[in-house]
This record gives structure tokens, sequence and C-alpha cells, in this order.
């Protein structure tokens, strides 16, 4: 093991659960983390949106996350920089990393509803989250060299239940994985860019 950072260690981690993770480069990655408990929801929403109208879908109580209490069910996003060199670790000139190593550079909370982060993909300054709870995947601007190094940018909706992600700018696509129905989205990914916040790098993707 290279280094072992432990949750508790720091308040802006402390209280949550780690639940998507992406290594930006040698010192810095980027997490998504909540102590929401997707799974006592998680079964009834797949068992029974297959059999319910859209109207149905609507009203039910069960999936309308917005009647739940916000401040119970918290998520985050966090930038970490390890302040180590892995590679001094690898070549034994030194031994591993603890959580007094590490050091989060910014983090980001969401208002309003309460928020089920579930997981994380990155690439050249721009992340994608999950938010199963809220059916949605919200994007960011990242900038490690920034004091307010997450900005968010916007949110796409039309997913049930989103859970793993995926990214890729050089091929303008974005794979999203949904508990809900069972199903895998493709979608071009400069679909989720609007005009705002978006790194400079990619302004040649935006369509």
């Amino acid at each position: 093991m290279l280094a072992d950072y432990h949750m508790e260690t720091n308040s802006a981690t402390k209280g949550f659960k780690v639940k998507g993770i992406h290594i930006i480069d040698e010192n810095h990655f980027i997490a998504c983390i909540s102590n929401f408990k997707i799974g006592q929801i998680e079964g009834h929403r797949c068992q029974d949106h297959d059999n319910l109208t859209p109207e149905q879908l609507k009203f039910d109580p069960r999936f309308q996350p917005k009647q739940m209490d916000k401040n119970r069910y918290q998520s985050r996003i966090v930038l970490m920089k390890m302040d180590f060199t892995p590679d001094d670790i690898v070549t034994e000139k030194r031994g591993p990393a603890d959580s007094s190593e590490f050091t989060v550079l910014d983090h980001y909370d969401f208002d309003g509803a309460p928020v089920a982060v579930d997981d994380i993909a990155f690439d050249d300054g721009v992340a994608l989250v999950s938010d199963q709870h809220n059916d949605r995947v919200v994007i960011f601007s990242v900038d490690i060299t920034a004091k307010n190094a997450l900005t968010f940018i916007s949110e796409k909706t039309g997913y049930l239940m989103p859970h793993g992600l995926t990214m890729s700018k050089a091929l303008d696509l974005v794979a999203v994985t949904c508990y809900g129905d069972n199903s895998i989205h493709i979608q071009p990914l400069s679909v989720f860019l609007n005009d705002t916040n978006i790194p400079n790098s990619w302004l040649l993707v935006k369509k």
C-alpha cells in the first residue's frame, strides 16, 4: 500500500462514505462522498417502476426525493491533494503515507433536495457526477490551480437511478448505467455542456 486516508481525520470528509473517485494527476484526485443510504429506497423503486404509468410515477411518494429531510442526507464533491510523491514510496525512498499527508483543496456541497451521489468521472478539467436519488447527472468544471476549484456547470436528467458513469473527451461520449431500469445510456458528451464555465480546452468539443 502506498497511502491510506481515513475519512474521519478531516472535517470536510468526516461522516461521509466514499462513493466514487478519479485520479487527476500524480498529486490530485477528486471524489464524490455521501452519507445517503440509497439501499433504503433502491429496492422498491427498481421493482415497481415498470409497473407504473408516467402519471403514477409523477405522484407516487416513493419517487419524490424532495419530500425527504434534506438535512439528514448530504452529498459532497471533494478535491484532494496528496502531499507526497507516490514514486518515492514505490522506489522505497520513504514509507507509506498516512491521512496527515492529504489536503482537501476544495469541496462542493449540493443545496436543496437530498442528493445521493454514486460515481464520478473526470477528463481534462470536467467532472460528471451521478446523483442516483434525483435521477440526474451533474457537471462540474475542475481547476486544481484555482481557489474555488469546483464550479457547477449544469445538470442533465432523464435517468432512473443513475449509478456508474464514464466519459471521454476524445471520443465525445458519456456512458451512464442506471439501476432503476437496468439500462446503459450512451450519449454525446457535448450535449452536457453549455456556454457557462466551460474550460477553454473544451471549447472545440462544444457543438
